[in-house]
């Protein structure tokens, strides 16, 4: 399963930590994936924001949702589905 399939911006260089945590946590194969896909979007978003993956906090990715609302996409995922992803990087300091 390993990383998404697009480039993943800022946010790279944790995709596989984070996956593995997942994996840990008993999530299914297809909650890792769309989790990866989910965070391969939101660090794309920071790159295009010019923002550093220490400024991902719950503010900045209710930032993320509601611009992808705005532009109009089909599938927008929640600020909570972001929790997991947060509290890794707190982890990971």
């Amino acid at each position: 399963m390993s990383g998404t399939r697009r480039k993943s911006g800022w946010i790279g260089p944790y995709v596989s930590g984070f996956e593995t945590r997942l994996l840990e946590l008993s999530y299914t194969p297809g909650t890792v994936r769309n989790a990866l896909k989910d965070i391969g979007s939101v660090g794309r978003w920071l790159k295009e924001e010019n923002r550093d993956v220490a400024e991902l906090t719950k503010e900045s990715v209710e930032a993320f949702v509601c611009a992808r609302r705005w532009a109009g996409w089909r599938r927008v995922p929640s600020v909570r589905s972001f929790a997991p992803l947060l509290d890794y990087l707190r982890s990971e300091g």
